[in-house]
């Protein structure tokens, strides 16, 4: 749950009025039943599971989501889920700022902090105050 927080800070710090944290699968998928979400931020290894149900979940929501990993075996990911732009951890606040930007916008710029997408594609933003 450290890691979840610290990503419910950045994104409280880069300006979303509401961050919901999940220990598990089953009540992220609860939350997904009940809520609204404008964007996620995946965990893809949750120790004794992954979020993939949850990314399922979302993308059939047309919810856009980032899949934040730190192995660096992101095959499986990028078949099943092409557009989706993976978020190297341990992450930061631009990086995770800049991979909602590549998602969001589709900004495609060449002097970005890089993260890892299945297209390859990088971007960037303006730097955060």
């Amino acid at each position: 749950m450290i890691i979840a927080m610290d990503g419910a800070d950045i994104l409280s710090e880069l300006g979303c009025e509401e961050v919901a944290t999940a220990s598990g699968v089953g009540e992220a998928l609860r939350l997904i039943e009940t809520g609204h979400f404008d964007i996620a931020l995946l965990d893809v290894n949750l120790g004794h599971e992954t979020s993939m149900p949850v990314a399922d979940a979302l993308r059939a929501r047309g919810v856009p989501f980032l899949l934040a990993t730190g192995y660096g075996a992101t095959d499986g990911i990028a078949e099943s889920y092409p557009d989706a732009v993976i978020l190297k951890k341990p992450y930061t606040k631009r990086s995770v700022q800049t991979s909602f930007t590549l998602l969001l916008r589709g900004e495609d710029q060449a002097d970005a902090e890089p993260v890892w997408t299945s297209s390859s594609r990088r971007g960037s933003l303006p730097p955060v105050s």
